[in-house]
């Protein structure tokens, strides 16, 4: 039997954790069905998903139905925890966007559609909460068509609202009823051919295509239903195990791969190294090798919520935690080494200082360790000059969670500074930078070109250089290393991005090179190449929308203007204003609260990471040194290192001054 792991996805309250207790009730995972609001659900069982009736970690659960066994992996919902769901994409073989009939699509909605179109994964649409009153179904039509024109209703609803009874599929196994027909064809270029030429299609064929097409994004389809009532329920199962493909290796291997996607400390079983099967199969007793280290696979598990069952063997799209192995990271491929795609994009723009009682430093930055292998992206560092710990958040909600979860699990009471935004660094021209590494019995020579990018485009590399000329192993390394050199920046020692880097030379020895020596020359080669560019601070931006009385726009607006934001055209909706833009993280960050005093708890603003911008206040913010960020000056500097007859010398090469070693 095949395994399916979907994900359910949605925005904060539209029902997913209700709909995740429903499938588990009705293929017999669970007995009795949990609620959110009585904090009895199975996958929020922490003590703070309890409290607050959110999501906060992301678990799973093992269901049967009609012989298919599938995964569900109920994610956060909130935008404070987006990491943590974006980690989770990297196993899915499909997911359930779950999005509130009444409220529609949200902020969050958006950022969780973008996700799954950037990573290719097969998507359904549930829109839950068909029984609220208020609901706009043309208005929510048109806002999923705006998202993707590939949607297709596979379903018909019977009322809305109060008047919503139920709704009746056009799928009965592998008949697919007319109105389907058209659509299916369109999206499949044989069948379309053989439709033309009026050659009958059989049903067999129709859902073989819509499968096809919905694995590769051509069609998405769209159900409706009432988790909290169970309609709707038993259709979606049926759509998760007839419309979803299981996980197929795209390299056919024998031996084990895995790709770690969580880690987990358990206060009785240890460290626990949840992993997805990309290839082979993974035994008790098996030995892995790591970095040259062999390790034994001690006991496998299966989870659902927090039970565990220990199994013999995970096998190929499977997945589940290993014990026996240490030092092992998120995001890392174990095994057989395969190409997968792990890579994140969402990262924190907001930082904070850690405050705690003195004689509690060893026990606070023992649990900060084991928090960001939870979770790399807290970022957690400790800033040696100010002597404070510092760590990433991705905002207020975030920042109240982990005060409350570090009580509650470690028994340790901390408190948190006011969060201050994490700035980037760019160039704004051309500029080259070279280094010569030639430490006894080391060589390397590299020398790059650095000029501006896209905003929003990142770290773009390319080689300009023959691999005649310098060897690809060589080359890989530089490769490898530009994200490195380009961790700190010139001004304030914070990441630079948006940049294009080529290299345009490099020499090795045939006897003194070693792969390290590339690193240290690119390394500093890069940092050379940003001491000669003009370099612009950046700064992380909202994009915000307002939705308030008509009577306040014109003050609304204003603030924005004032906390330096860009504005959008204003929409009217009846008597209310719809307000867009981008804002400043840094000047906006307390607004929520002075709109809710301003409308009296009416007004409603949406916030979503939007991009990096040029700083609204670069002179005030590079003289502030709370926002320099430190480095390791040993290996970030610009110095190349010569040997003249059998002695070393280091030259400063931006500086043009040289001195003996």
């Amino acid at each position: 039997m095949k395994t399916i792991n979907i994900g359910l996805l949605a925005h904060v309250d539209a029902g997913k954790t209700t709909t995740a207790e429903q499938l588990m009730y009705v293929t017999g995972a669970i007995k009795e069905l949990g609620n959110v609001n009585k904090g009895s659900s199975t996958l929020d069982y922490n003590d703070i998903e309890k409290q607050r009736g959110i999501t906060v970690f992301s678990e799973q659960a093992e269901l049967i139905w009609k012989d298919q066994r599938i995964n569900i992996i109920d994610t956060p919902g909130h935008v404070d925890f987006a990491p943590e769901m974006e980690r989770m994409l990297s196993i899915l073989d499909g997911a359930i966007l779950i999005i509130s009939a009444a409220e529609g699509i949200q902020a969050h909605t958006e950022t969780i559609w973008y996700m799954l179109r950037e990573n290719d994964i097969p998507t359904i649409v549930f829109i839950n909460k068909m029984d609220r009153i208020g609901i706009e179904m043309d208005a929510l039509i048109r806002d999923l068509q705006r998202l993707d024109n590939n949607l297709l209703s596979i379903q018909h609803y019977k009322g809305i609202g109060e008047s919503f009874q139920g709704i009746e599929s056009l799928i009965d196994g592998l008949r697919i009823y007319d109105e389907l027909v058209e659509p299916i064809i369109e999206s499949d270029e044989r069948l379309l051919e053989k439709y033309l030429e009026e050659v009958k299609i059989q049903d067999k064929e129709l859902a073989g295509s819509l499968k096809k097409s919905i694995k590769e994004r051509k069609i998405i389809p769209v159900l409706y239903g009432c988790a909290s009532r169970g309609i709707g329920i038993n259709e979606l199962l049926d759509a998760m195990s007839n419309l979803f493909s299981p996980y197929e290796p795209v390299h056919q291997l024998e031996q084990f791969s895995g790709l770690v996607y969580k880690i987990k400390m358990h206060q009785q079983l240890g460290k626990l190294n949840y992993v997805k099967v990309l290839s082979g199969s993974l035994r008790i007793r098996d030995t892995i090798t790591i970095d040259d280290e062999d390790y034994k696979v001690t006991s496998l598990r299966k989870f659902s919520g927090n039970k565990a069952s220990l199994v013999d063997e995970l096998v190929v799209g499977e997945i589940g935690a290993i014990t026996g192995i240490k030092d092992l990271k998120i995001g890392q491929v174990i095994g057989e080494k395969v190409d997968y795609m792990n890579d994140w994009n969402i990262e924190p723009v907001l930082g904070t200082r850690v405050l705690y009682e003195n004689d509690q430093k060893n026990e606070v930055v023992k649990l900060l360790d084991i928090l960001n292998e939870e979770d790399p992206s807290l970022n957690f560092q400790y800033d040696s000059q100010r002597k404070v710990l510092q760590i990433a958040i991705m905002g207020m909600i975030h920042m109240e969670v982990l005060k409350e979860h570090i009580q509650n699990r470690f028994h340790i009471t901390v408190d948190f500074e006011k969060p201050f935004v994490h700035y980037k660094e760019t160039v704004t021209d051309k500029s080259t930078g070279f280094c010569h590494f030639e430490p006894k019995k080391h060589f390397a020579e590299v020398e790059v070109e650095i000029e501006p990018n896209e905003t929003g485009k990142g770290i773009q590399y390319v080689s300009k250089y023959s691999v005649d000329y310098l060897p690809v192993q060589y080359q890989k390394v530089i490769e490898q290393n530009i994200p490195v050199a380009l961790k700190h920046g010139v001004l304030l020692g914070a990441p630079v991005t948006d940049v294009k880097v080529h290299l345009i030379a490099g020499q090795h020895h045939l006897e003194h090179t070693h792969g390290g020596d590339f690193r240290m020359a690119t390394i500093r080669a890069i940092q050379q190449a940003l001491t000669k560019n003009n370099i612009q601070i950046l700064e992380p931006y909202y994009a915000f929308r307002v939705i308030a009385t008509q009577e306040l726009s014109g003050k609304i607006m204003s603030d924005f203007l004032q906390m330096k934001g860009q504005l959008d055209a204003t929409e009217q909706i009846d008597d209310k204003a719809i307000i867009k833009g981008i804002v400043p993280i840094a000047t906006s960050m307390d607004y929520p609260i002075k709109l809710a005093s301003l409308t009296g708890g009416r007004g409603i603003i949406q916030y979503k990471f939007h991009s990096y911008q040029p700083c609204h206040n670069s002179d005030e913010v590079i003289t502030d040194e709370a926002n320099v960020i430190e480095r390791d000056e040993k290996l970030y500097n610009s110095i190349t290192i010569l040997r003249e007859k059998k002695k070393m010398k280091k030259v400063v090469m931006t500086d043009e001054v040289s001195y003996d070693n």
